[in-house]
């Protein structure tokens, strides 16, 4: 503190204060020099400055517990600037596609859609429409494509004005493919339907035509036998 107060400059100085009582207090110091009685002195303005602390530290404790809910999340967070350039990239993020905070951060999120087109369409429907969920194409660090069901939204600061956007993506290959082999389960049933009613058609042809045949020779046979009832006491 001494060597800033002796310093030429003004600047704002922290430290810490001792109460009469032993107990230490935060302090901002800021020096100015001025003349006094035919000399030069420096005037030390010491502000308390613990209630600034404590609600820098509570903001701090409150960034950091938003940070592991982010971070915890198992869906990808991703925010970006008005210049679509990310800011935010969570753990999951990292996670499905491969990029690191540190490499990812600043870059813009065209790099992680299948097709610049795609990116552009969601860019532009997020400035007409504000929200938006849609299924979408990205693209992994080393050039995997895998579709992702994307909830985004607009981010205003205080006075209402835009700041970027956020986004929360999950991946659904595992339901693309599920729904896939559900369709083709579909259609093999729907297909093994067919063949059972085209079977079913056939074989009512087939009685049909195997009673059509028989009717004749049955009436015969029926005709015989109803003939030697009648006459079953005559005939020896």
């Amino acid at each position: 503190i001494l060597s800033n107060i002796r310093s030429e400059l003004g600047n704002l100085t922290e430290g810490e204060g001792i109460r009469k009582d032993g107990r230490a207090f935060p302090v901002e110091i800021q020096t100015k020099e001025m003349p006094y009685q035919g000399r030069t002195v420096r005037v030390a303005a010491i502000r308390d400055v613990t209630w600034r602390k404590q609600a820098e530290k509570a903001i701090i404790e409150s960034q950091k517990y938003t940070r592991n809910i982010i971070n915890s999340s198992l869906d990808m967070i991703i925010t970006v600037d008005q210049d679509r350039r990310i800011v935010e990239f969570n753990a999951a993020a990292e996670r499905f596609f491969g990029f690191r905070q540190d490499e990812i951060i600043g870059e813009r999120i065209d790099r992680l859609y299948a097709t610049p087109q795609e990116s552009a369409d969601m860019h532009h429907f997020m400035q007409d429409k504000g929200q938006l969920t849609h299924e979408v194409l990205n693209r992994r660090k080393n050039g995997e494509i895998f579709p992702c069901l994307l909830s985004a939204s607009t981010l205003h600061d205080s006075s209402g004005n835009i700041v970027g956007y956020m986004g929360i993506s999950r991946d659904i290959t595992e339901l693309k493919q599920a729904q896939a082999e559900l369709l083709a389960a579909h259609n093999e049933l729907k297909e093994k339907n067919e063949q059972l009613r085209e079977l079913n058609a056939s074989k009512d042809r087939f009685f049909s035509i195997i009673s059509h045949d028989l009717k004749k020779p049955f009436s015969v046979l029926l005709g015989f036998t109803e003939l030697l009832s009648l006459n079953i006491d005559r005939y020896d």
